[in-house]
């Protein structure tokens, strides 16, 4: 799957993975890892939509985070 990929990369820089899921989706990122962070509701209504929906902010942390954010070319997978 296309987020065990993006994970790899972070674990491989020591950088944490950050998404934000629909109630939906939420029991494919706990599977994969991430945990519950945070969780608001978006009011579509503000946008040209009806009712309103809930977002939920899930992050997965990296088992060494001693890279820094900046140091990392995430474009070419690769230090700077």
């Amino acid at each position: 799957m296309l987020i065990h990929w993006g994970c790899d990369i972070a674990q491989k820089h020591g950088v944490p993975s950050f998404l934000e899921a629909t109630p939906a989706g939420l029991p494919v990122y706990q599977k994969a890892g991430f945990e519950e962070v945070d969780r608001f509701e978006f009011d579509l209504g503000k946008y040209g939509g009806e009712g309103s929906t809930i977002n939920v902010q899930m992050i997965k942390y990296a088992d060494s985070a001693t890279k820094v954010v900046s140091d990392v070319d995430f474009q070419n997978d690769e230090q700077v």
